[in-house]
């Protein structure tokens, strides 16, 4: 039951960040899908089996790969929002924003202090 939940809620996430019309839902669903990825690991901790599975020890050294390549993204994101955002307050940049009707701050990606911190994976 626990598993099928955790299935259901990892599809949920990824048809939200697959269906996101903005920025802000962006950040949600990928918020989401760590929260459930943290979540099968400690669903792996239940079956020896497939803890030793190199299949699964390739999944988790994937999904690490991953983790840093989606931090560097994120921080190469909000350098560009932080300089989108200081931009549009500059005199002639209002001006050419203004026309082209982007005036408004954009959001930094921001994560959790929980989803920063390392997953606890135990063999």
């Amino acid at each position: 039951k626990y598993e099928e939940k955790l299935l259901t809620k990892m599809t949920l996430a990824r048809t939200k960040f697959l269906n996101a019309q903005n920025t802000q839902e962006t950040i949600e669903a990928d918020n989401m899908i760590s929260e459930a990825l943290k979540s099968i690991f400690a669903v792996s901790e239940n079956y020896p089996d497939l803890k030793a599975s190199k299949n699964f020890i390739q999944l988790q050294s994937r999904i690490s790969e991953l983790e840093n390549k989606l931090s560097d993204r994120r921080e190469f994101y909000n350098d560009s929002v932080n300089e989108f955002n200081i931009k549009i307050n500059q005199f002639f940049n209002s001006t050419i924003a203004g026309m082209m009707g982007e005036t408004e701050k954009k959001p930094m990606f921001k994560v959790s202090e929980e989803n920063m911190l390392d997953v606890e994976i135990k063999f």
